[in-house]
């Protein structure tokens, strides 16, 4: 017959001495503390088709113990002194962190890995806000693991379950959410809206044992969302009460918001690892809306998983966060990923880490995926759409272009299609994004450069003097080589509203603008002969830098409308594709007719990427023609 797990103990004084055998025997069964807390005997029974023996927990480099102040009771359901209670988890305790300590100030910022252990009602905030402000750079997740429960002996059954491995076999992993369903094809089982109006929860979140259940939509301290389902957190068991005071409905005898028929406790759902995302699931308790007996993280943490992650606080979570969590493999816990993925928008850390990470174990039905998953484009950032984005959304409406101009209908379905897809709940892009992009772009570019060539009167081609006007310098001008020899001063006129885009034009004391263009387009210089004679001919030289490597560029050349039947260029427009270092030169053939004016003209090359519009202009003399 295969030894108990789990060893439940009624009274505090087996309790204390099953926990000294177990941190000297490691084949002994695991004890926890069910003084006033039967429903914890129950947990243990029904956590049993997930767990095996031989789990040795994780040591933490750092361990903050915090204990109620001497005297005072930790609530654990029979009157136990918190003193005793807490003492009595010390020999299972102490192994878990290298060096203990009792407050957060004797954590250094140095500290590595940080273990905190308390019951809930000293897993204060302001008690650990030394170790919850967000990191100095963007990205870094240094939030600590926490062990707690609603008192002594839930705290215990969560140390307990510190101690077990996962059965090899419970492999599976579920995704339950109501606002962001990744596409199907992936690791593990989602379950979308349709699936949590029509289909039975109950019997997929408890039929059947679970690796991890991520479960995704709003909520509040006592409830998260799932279509017509809701996980609840009221207790049903006669568990403490407070910090907190304030009730939900039910609390004053009233029907619950959702049918009652449909009511999931997070104790119930048979899984090892429970993700619980929606706001304000996992409060401190002293910034708890609700009373502890409704709360559904502790709610969570007295069933069987042995690892819940839960929001303290209001995010935005949404699809990006479901495909995180869908794609984690790596060993460690999913708080980070998921912190990470929300360092964008939300200061962290958003989630935090309840119990030692579940290993990921495989995914049933599919090979082990790479992270991110390979359907993705994580190449693709969502600056690639906002840039071009912008530039379209400034054409519009910034007063450059006139109500009928022939661009504006193409230009309005662009804006729309990709101001859409900047949303977080768009991300990652699948690869139609990005080759859609790319396309758009394409034929957008193309009709920007077509329009030019037929009218280089345009208002497009107006942009400099337009914006220029609605600007003011920003920053020290930089000088600027001319191909005419001399120094030019390159300044960047900064819009005065975010609908007029940043400019950087380029002034020559002898040649004039010689180059002007949107911030982050490519710059374009062009060079020729300073004299022609009428009749010749000659190359041109357009040179690109700055642009965006790999990427195409229209380009075109064109004359002032009092020189264009003595001048002609060929050809007369062209598209280059970058380099992978952004630059590319390109050659036109410059003709001046035989009756050509003797006179100082000139010529602008105008180049197209990503919507900008960026433009050079040269100088040359053309002088009559030897006899």
């Amino acid at each position: 017959m295969t030894a108990p797990l789990f060893h439940a103990c009624a009274d505090p004084a087996e309790y204390r001495d099953r926990a000294r055998e177990r941190a000297e025997r490691p084949a002994a069964p695991v004890p926890l503390l069910t003084t006033g807390r039967p429903d914890l005997a129950a947990a243990a029974a029904y956590a049993a088709p997930l767990y095996a023996a031989g789990r040795t927990p994780p040591c933490s480099d750092t361990g903050l113990f915090l204990t109620p102040p001497a005297g005072a009771c930790a609530g654990t359901g029979a009157g136990q002194g918190a003193a005793d209670g807490h003492e009595a988890l010390w020999p299972l305790l102490r192994p878990l962190a290298r060096r203990w300590v009792h407050s957060a100030e004797e954590v250094p910022p140095s500290a590595g890995s940080v273990l905190v252990v308390a019951a809930y009602p000293q897993l204060r905030h302001d008690a650990l806000r030394p170790l919850l402000r967000p990191a100095p750079e963007q990205g870094q997740d240094r939030s600590p693991t926490l062990l707690t429960g609603r008192d002594v002996p839930s705290l215990s059954w969560m140390l307990a379950k510190q101690y077990v491995s996962v059965r090899p076999e419970v492999v599976g992993r579920a995704l339950f959410s109501e606002t962001g369903t990744p596409p199907a094809g992936g690791p593990g089982e989602v379950f979308g809206e349709a699936d949590l109006r029509a289909g039975d929860l109950r019997g997929a979140l408890t039929g059947r044992p679970w690796r991890r259940v991520m479960v995704q939509g709003h909520g509040s301290d006592d409830h998260v969302n799932l279509g017509t389902w809701t996980l609840c957190g009221r207790a049903s068991a006669d568990v403490p009460s407070g910090p907190a005071r304030a009730l939900p409905r039910c609390g004053h005898g009233h029907a619950c918001f959702k049918p009652e028929d449909r009511l999931i406790g997070p104790a119930d759902v048979l899984t090892a690892e429970l993700v619980l995302s929606s706001c304000a699931n996992g409060p401190f308790a002293d910034t708890a809306a609700y009373d502890s007996r409704y709360q559904v993280m502790l709610a969570a943490l007295d069933g069987p998983a042995q690892s819940v992650v839960a929001a303290p606080g209001v995010h935005d979570s949404d699809r990006p966060e479901n495909q995180v969590y869908l794609a984690h493999e790596r060993p460690g816990g999913l708080a980070g990923p998921l912190n990470r993925s929300l360092a964008d928008v939300t200061p962290g850390p958003v989630y935090l880490q309840y119990g030692f990470p579940t290993a990921p174990g495989p995914v049933r039905g599919s090979a082990l995926p790479a992270d991110p998953p390979a359907d993705l484009s994580p190449d693709l950032p969502a600056e690639r759409l906002a840039v071009p984005v912008d530039r379209a959304v400034a054409y519009l409406s910034g007063g450059l272009l006139p109500a009928r101009h022939p661009l504006r209908p193409r230009l309005e379905r662009f804006a729309a299609k990709y101001l859409a897809l900047l949303a977080r709940a768009a991300r990652p892009y699948p690869p139609a994004v990005e080759e859609g992009l790319r396309s758009d772009l394409q034929s957008l570019d193309h009709a920007i450069a077509a329009q030019l060539r037929r009218d280089p009167q345009d208002p497009l081609a107006q942009y400099p003097e337009y914006w220029a006007r609605r600007s003011r310098i920003a920053g020290a001008p930089e000088a600027f080589s001319c191909v005419c020899g001399l120094e030019a001063v390159r300044t960047v006129l900064a819009g005065l509203a975010r609908l007029v885009p940043d400019t950087e034009p380029v002034l020559c004391p002898r040649c004039g603008d010689v180059a002007v263009r949107q911030s982050g387009a490519p710059w374009v210089r062009t060079d020729g002969p300073q004299t022609l004679e009428a009749g010749a001919e000659a190359v041109l030289t357009v040179a690109l830098s700055e642009g965006r490597p790999g990427a195409p560029v229209q380009l075109g050349v064109f004359f002032p409308p009092f020189l264009r039947s003595a001048c002609a260029v060929e050809p007369p427009g062209a598209r280059v594709r970058l380099s992978a270092a952004g630059d590319h030169t390109a050659e036109f053939t410059l003709r001046v007719a035989p009756d050509a004016l003797p006179q100082l003209h000139y010529y602008r090359v105008f180049a197209v990427q990503d919507l900008a519009v960026s433009g050079a202009r040269r100088q040359f003399a053309v002088v009559p023609a030897r006899t």
